[in-house]
């Protein structure tokens, strides 16, 4: 027997990629759960045409915000998406079989990034298997300000078909989240007590440029790999001097 699957996933102003995503898993969806955080575009407005569940929730940080969403779903399968995500028709299909006949409390998604219309092919991110598909009694968000992640207490598999990021549109598009993920960096230093260091400001900056332009051949990616290593280099460089001023 196929068990029945919900999907969550949190939302603030992203009518632009809504329907792209919930589209992607209309045929699989047996549920639909969004938290929204103040939406002032027709973000829920798109969703409800879909039949999801929406709940306002004003944002505190992505973990808890995810977490409150995983609470509402009501199937033991959960999957957790990103409004700029879209499922291909293979991992589709493999989602239907792995609910048909479950072997593990998880599963791991290829993960392709698309940064300024460009798929980046050669970049540092290590979660090229990224946990999406799980089972909702053994699973939880971590409570990261920034850069949270979903874990299960069970077992994991990878599977084989490709989830697509359309992380940012347009550089207007990336420098309204760099604004708000160096200020929660910032503020998740600040909490775990982090101290100031004029080293590490410029180290960390200086390092990630190099290890993924060079070490991780980011200048395969053409100019969209240069942006990224130096949008990089700023994010740690902008995140250290925030935490600078909190102190």
């Amino acid at each position: 027997m196929e068990s029945k699957l919900s999907v969550f996933l949190i939302t603030k102003n992203e009518e632009a990629n809504i329907a792209r995503c919930l589209d992607s898993v209309k045929t699989i969806a047996d549920e639909i759960v969004i938290v929204d955080s103040g939406s002032s575009d027709k973000t829920v407005q798109i969703a409800k045409q879909y039949g999801a569940a929406v709940y306002e929730k004003p944002f505190v940080s992505f973990g808890e915000q995810k977490n409150f969403a995983l609470s509402k779903t009501s199937n033991l399968w959960c999957l957790s998406l990103d409004a700029d995500e879209e499922l291909t028709p293979n991992l589709t299909e493999e989602i239907k079989q792995v609910l048909q006949n479950p072997q593990a409390d998880g599963y791991k998604f290829i993960r392709a990034f698309s940064f300024l219309g460009r798929i980046m092919r050669f970049r540092e991110d290590k979660k090229w298997h990224i946990l999406r598909l799980v089972r909702k009694d053994k699973a939880s968000f971590t409570d990261n300000l920034v850069h949270e992640s979903l874990k299960t207490s069970g077992t994991e598999l990878p599977l084989n078909g490709i989830l697509l990021h359309y992380s940012y549109s347009d550089l207007h598009h990336y420098f309204e989240k760099f604004n708000l993920y160096t200020t929660l960096e910032a503020k998740e230093m600040f909490q775990k007590e982090k101290k100031f260091s004029y080293f590490k400001m410029f180290y960390k900056s200086a390092y990630w440029f190099a290890y993924t332009y060079f070490w991780k051949l980011g200048f395969r990616n053409g100019f969209q790999g240069f942006l990224w290593s130096t949008f990089g280099f700023f994010y740690f460089f902008t995140s250290y001097a925030k935490l600078k001023f909190l102190k």
